[in-house]
């Protein structure tokens, strides 16, 4: 009898734990139930209201929507595309953009594609600091683009300069680029070689860049560095660089090139000076062979490019990297001044903000607006 009474125990408790499990199972059907149609709703309201305001506003250009106290969601996007398919200016946050790269034309299909090829504005606003492994894949899917504004976004700088990269970003157009960079894990030169892909990547695939604002940690404004590929830029007219990494040592012949200083450029010893400095800088062995490799880097971006467009822009960014283009850009910088011509005609305002900006550095360009501030941490940017 007490083996029979043990046993009902036993066969009482599994069933009862298998009731609890059964319940268990169904309270968690219930809550996907509740999420999912939480989702449909949400996504079915999204859709109902920015329709009542597109019915309102047939002409609207520019769309910006967030809620206080909720993040924007993929609901929220795919709503926007659906109810403003000819918007020319979107406004996004962050978090929206949470995908793996690959993901988007999964999500969206052909109505991003279509959605961004005729946009000319895009802003992406950050939730806090914030990187988005998608913006390389985003913004190739619109040439027509004239104003890039992410300023708390970290673009990873891989996305730009490595060889590897067969992708270049299509808005050949852009005016407006204000963005952050995230260096790389593993460098492929560190310091001034890399500084010289990127500068060489905006003024080549960028030309009509008249508004930049970066920051990057890592970024080297030092002569070899190649800054002075910007003054390909002939239409800019705001310049505003951060950078916080290693502390640089500027020096006067970093900046002289950009200088319109008349005062400057007419006392002999400058101009020795600098002739000097431009006949001192010499090309190591190591210099060469980085130089060497860059240019083959640009014949294997060229080859694996999917267009000769494509294939010309590598090997022109990869060539412009090169220490002896860039000591030819110098040279050419100098020769001009000395007749009067400078670089960016337009310029309007300057900021560069480093460790230790020089005092000396606005009286090269004394006409400007120029804007000293203190250099910005990762966390205050």
């Amino acid at each position: 009898q007490q083996q029979q009474q043990q046993q009902q125990q036993q066969q009482q408790q599994q069933q009862l734990q298998q009731l609890q499990q059964l319940q268990l199972q169904q309270l968690q059907m219930q809550q996907q139930l509740q999420e999912q149609q939480l989702a449909s709703k949400s996504a079915a309201y999204y859709h109902r209201y920015f329709s009542s305001i597109a019915a309102s506003c047939p002409r609207l250009e520019s769309f910006h929507f967030s809620e206080y106290g909720y993040l924007s969601n993929k609901a929220i996007m795919q709503a926007t595309l659906s109810a403003f398919p000819y918007l020319a200016s979107w406004s996004i946050r962050v978090n929206a953009l949470c995908f793996l790269p690959g993901q988007l034309k999964e999500v969206f299909g052909t109505t991003l594609t279509e959605f961004m090829s005729q946009l000319t504005t895009l802003e992406i606003l950050p939730t806090s600091l914030s990187q988005s492994a998608i913006i390389p894949e985003l913004i190739c899917l619109a040439p027509n683009l004239l104003h890039l504004k992410a300023k708390g976004i970290l673009l990873n700088i891989s996305d730009m300069i490595s060889p590897n990269n067969q992708r270049l970003w299509t808005c050949r157009r852009l005016q407006t680029f204000h963005i952050g960079i995230q260096p790389c894990m593993v460098s492929m030169g560190r310091g001034q070689k890399d500084s010289r892909i990127f500068f060489a990547y905006l003024a080549k695939c960028f030309p009509h860049l008249r508004d930049i604002h970066i920051h990057f940690s890592d970024l080297d404004l030092t002569l070899e560095s190649g800054f002075c590929l910007l003054s390909e830029l002939r239409h800019l007219e705001k310049l505003v660089l951060h950078t916080w990494g290693e502390p640089q040592s500027l020096q006067d012949r970093d900046m002289d090139w950009m200088s319109t200083s008349t005062i400057r450029g007419q006392r002999r010893s400058t101009r020795i000076q600098r002739k000097a400095h431009f006949q001192g800088v010499k090309i190591s062995s190591q210099d060469k062979e980085a130089d060497l490799q860059h240019q083959q880097y640009g014949k294997e971006a060229a080859t694996a490019a999917t267009c000769a467009a494509d294939a010309a822009l590598h090997q022109a960014i990869w060539e412009a990297s090169t220490l002896m283009h860039v000591i030819s850009v110098l040279e050419r910088l100098w020769s001009q001044q000395t007749i009067g011509v400078y670089c960016w005609p337009y310029l309007e305002l300057l900021q560069l903000s480093t460790w230790s900006t020089p005092s000396w550095v606005p009286t090269m360009r004394p006409e400007l607006l120029y804007q000293e501030r203190k250099p910005l941490t990762g966390c205050e940017m």
